[in-house]
């Protein structure tokens, strides 16, 4: 499993966002957000340390779901890899990031 996932910028519509994000140690992801609700627009991606990051998709959780999940599984080993979000999918509006309390 790869230690860092990589979401491309272009794949990302956020205000003051213009770099690519990184997420280590993943290891759960779901559509909807951490309380499993709103799951055609939003996918929450959660780690081993007790964070969540939530992104609004509007529409387009399952895409996105499957290509992070795709993303964690591809490089057995090594140290990133790259999610590839669909063209026709939606790009994320909004993030949240959390810790579980």
């Amino acid at each position: 499993m790869a230690r860092y996932i990589k979401i491309k910028k272009e794949n990302i519509n956020i205000a003051g966002s213009d770099t690519d994000l990184l997420v280590g140690k993943v290891s759960a992801v779901a559509a909807g957000n951490e309380n499993g609700n709103n799951t055609a627009d939003e996918v929450t991606i959660f780690d081993q340390d007790g964070m969540f990051y939530t992104f609004v998709v509007t529409g387009s959780s399952a895409a996105w779901t499957q290509s992070i999940q795709n993303a964690v599984t591809a490089n057995p080993g090594g140290v990133l890899s790259t999610v590839i979000i669909p063209a026709s999918a939606a790009k994320a509006t909004a993030a949240v990031v959390s810790r579980f309390i």
